[in-house]
């Protein structure tokens, strides 16, 4: 059974070895951006999928230019995309960095977590009675977890502006 991303924080839990089981026909690939091909698919997907209005009037856009320089501390396997056969349907990005708050001695290693995105056909899409948007923030968490000293990631929301 799945569990909930809170739980995956508990450090009383180990993490899980395995990647979190995605619906048939769906799988897990590690994206390079250092492959112009791969690239090309994440400023696809990003460009026609990623943060938008209501009305579709705006969505951010970013250049690949960007994409390759903000991912390019991390490593492909917190660069995690979803695909179906060689369609790139979903992406999320983890990006090392370090924290330090006014209580702490020294920065902490963190991964911040960007450009989570889905496909639009696949946004209600469930396995096991969980959010495959639910499945990408587990499987990007327990990657993050399961990586050299890191037991934070930051994440953001987004939630489109009210009119003026």
């Amino acid at each position: 059974a799945l569990k909930r991303v809170g739980q995956l924080l508990d450090p009383e839990e180990p993490v899980p070895e395995e990647p979190w089981e995605l619906p048939l026909g769906l799988c897990w690939h590690s994206v390079d951006m250092q492959q112009s091909g791969e690239l090309e698919q994440v400023h696809q997907l990003l460009q026609d999928h990623y943060i938008e209005s209501k009305n579709g009037a705006f969505r951010i856009c970013y250049s690949k230019d960007f994409l390759e320089w903000d991912m390019g501390s991390a490593g492909k396997e917190w660069l995690l995309g979803v695909r179906e056969e060689d369609t790139l349907l979903g992406f999320i990005a983890a990006t090392p960095i370090k924290l330090q708050t006014p209580t702490s001695l020294q920065p902490e290693r963190c991964a911040e977590i960007n450009f989570f995105c889905l496909h639009s056909r696949l946004r209600k899409m469930e396995h096991k009675g969980v959010s495959l948007a639910r499945i990408m923030i587990l499987e990007i968490t327990r990657r993050v977890y399961n990586g050299p000293q890191t037991r934070l990631a930051l994440y953001t929301g987004a939630q489109e502006p009210s009119s003026c």
